[in-house]
């Protein structure tokens, strides 16, 4: 009998130890995602407890370090890990704070490393804890493998004919005061034009909302001109407001677009046929 009491306090003590090593942590879980959705696959996540970052914490009496080492991230962008809970940990009123890193070199449309975020620090409690909003809020732009500055070079195809308003980029929400872009391109003619007794022109324009306009803008940056049926080659600048460039700021979340307007010369049969090649980049 003795033995068999022995057994069952030993069984009731062992289960409470772990249950409240249990409640001294949470199970922490997030799918790591830039502003363009696109995943931090393949990258890092670490965290230190704040204020106090050198340690000098406890854990249900024990020291803790108060840090979680770097932990990879699937190739969806996500992790699972414990982290101590909040609620528990001595001195009161820590947080837990987060970093995120890309992978070193990863393949497009991913992007490059050497891309890290801190998140503002957050309070973990709780058995379990999804931030990937909280992650996701801080996240920055994941870049092209092949420039690290492009955002966009899709060239249309050569035509006779406007391009309506085409999107090269959607604005972050982080800097919440907007992004900075270089917007450029230039015009070939690809095809000459036939009986024309006129210029062909194609007006260049930026379609975007400044974070002082209420609304998207559309400015024409450039008119090429194509004399009578034209050269086969570089089109020239005729009107030059902008020099076929423009630096701007689009508005946090809008979209950053371009668009033509094609002018056929008198009697142009066939019309000359060009192509536009844009470039729009971080700045």
């Amino acid at each position: 009998m003795k033995k068999v009491l022995t057994f069952l306090c030993f069984c009731l003590i062992a289960s409470c130890f772990a249950g409240s090593a249990f409640a001294q942590f949470t199970v922490v879980s997030a799918t790591v995602l830039d502003p363009n959705g696109i995943a931090f696959a393949g990258g890092t996540m670490s965290a230190v407890l704040v204020p106090n970052t050198s340690g000098n914490y406890t854990l249900s009496g024990f020291p803790y370090s108060g840090r979680i080492a770097p932990t990879s991230l699937d190739s969806t962008g996500s992790f699972t890990v414990q982290f101590a809970d909040n609620a528990v940990l001595v001195p009161a009123s820590s947080q837990w704070q987060i970093t995120i890193c890309a992978p070193s070199r990863v393949a497009a449309p991913i992007g490059i490393g050497g891309l890290c975020f801190t998140a503002a620090a957050l309070t973990i409690t709780g058995a379990t804890q999804n931030i990937s909003a909280n992650l996701n809020a801080a996240a920055t732009q994941l870049l092209t493998t092949w420039n690290p500055s492009r955002a966009f070079n899709t060239i249309p195809a050569a035509s006779a004919a406007s391009i309506t308003a085409t999107t090269m980029a959607t604005a972050p929400a982080i800097p919440a005061t907007g992004t900075r872009y270089n917007f450029s391109a230039y015009v070939s003619q690809t095809v000459l034009g036939a009986s024309c007794a006129g210029n062909s022109t194609l007006v260049l324009n930026a379609i975007f909302q400044d974070p002082n306009a209420a609304a998207p803008q559309t400015t024409a940056i450039a008119t090429f001109t194509v004399t009578t049926n034209g050269t086969l080659g570089i089109v020239p600048i005729t009107a030059n407001v902008y020099a076929g460039a423009i630096s701007l700021i689009a508005k946090a979340g809008t979209v950053v677009q371009y668009s033509t307007t094609y002018t056929a010369g008198g009697s142009c049969s066939p019309a000359p046929t060009v192509q536009l090649f844009p470039v729009l980049e971080l700045q």
